[in-house]
């Protein structure tokens, strides 16, 4: 198996091209062999939400913000999936627990920047 991050540029390569599900196989071999990292976690659930599966990808980023619940790309990606599939209370209810715990608002409001 690949290193993460060779994995990760793969996966990363692979949804630049619009190949979706290629990428999502990549990580979710990678999810297999590694279940807690939150990298290929957060990675997993952003390409879910690009290929339009918005269940899969709150499934994905849940369990990096459960890990990590102060990464702020793990935070504005779920945030953003939760909007997506209409659950804006559960958008809130994330954005609240994460700052409560010490997430810097300057570093996510960067992040939601980024991928929106």
């Amino acid at each position: 198996m690949a290193s993460s991050s060779a994995t990760l540029a793969n996966a990363r390569r692979l949804s630049a091209e619009g190949r979706f599900h290629a990428a999502a196989s990549v990580l979710l071999d990678a999810f297999r062999t590694k279940p807690e990292d939150t990298e290929i976690l957060r990675e997993l659930g952003i390409t879910m939400r690009t290929s339009g599966d918005l269940e899969s990808s709150i499934f994905y980023l849940q369990r990096a913000h459960n890990t990590e619940p102060t990464d702020a790309r793990t935070v504005a990606e779920l945030v953003l999936s939760f909007h997506a599939a209409q659950r804006h209370d559960s958008a809130s209810h994330v954005l609240v627990r994460s700052l409560e715990r010490g997430l810097r608002s300057e570093e996510l409001a960067q992040h939601l920047r980024d991928a929106a």
